[in-house]
């Protein structure tokens, strides 16, 4: 074990606490609604643009800026009362303690594949070995495990992702379509 364990550890052992205290559904929903947020924000704000001018008469050189922040709250906020509600349905049925204990490993997890990532980028860039001791990653316990998470993930979430994408479009698309033909009266 030596300092890069060290440096791995801090933010593994933070990250499994946090995820323990929060709860698996918490920390999904939180992730989902990030996600989700920035997606639906991006391909539907100008629906919230058009709201926002036909009915609230407003008008403003920044409503792109605006309709997106607008869209993105409202989606992240319903995706967090929907995971709130869930939780305490969890809890009812005495599940509290599995429902910490996987958001404690969903925590590590999730942090383990953001490490990966950001060594993932120092290997691109082809600066890992000069910030990164060559010997002292050979002598690391975690390292070596951390810096495969994301060569092994990418290819798998850029197989699924496509698909689900589309797919997402398309129920989005159903959801809203009545109000791409319509002017909000």
């Amino acid at each position: 074990m030596n300092y890069i364990d060290a440096v791995l550890a801090i933010p593994l052992l933070w990250f499994t606490y946090k995820g323990f205290n929060k709860g698996l559904i918490i920390e999904l929903a939180t992730l989902i609604a990030l996600l989700l947020g920035i997606y639906i924000a991006a391909h539907f704000s100008d629906y919230t643009a058009d709201f926002l001018r036909q009915k609230l008469d407003f008008h403003s050189e920044y409503m792109s800026i605006i309709s997106f922040s607008l869209t993105f709250v409202g989606v992240v906020m319903l995706v967090m009362i929907f995971g709130k509600s869930l939780e305490k349905v969890i809890n009812v049925l005495l599940l509290g303690f599995v429902n910490k204990l996987l958001g404690a490993v969903f925590g590590l997890i999730k942090v383990a594949f953001i490490l990966s990532i950001f060594i993932f980028i120092l290997t691109t860039f082809e600066v890992e070995d000069k910030i990164i001791n060559v010997k002292k990653q050979e002598q690391s316990l975690l390292y070596p495990a951390v810096k495969a998470i994301a060569p092994a993930v990418f290819p798998v979430i850029q197989e699924s992702n496509v698909n689900f994408l589309d797919k997402l479009d398309d129920v989005l698309y159903v959801v809203f379509r009545t109000s791409r033909y319509t002017t909000f009266s």
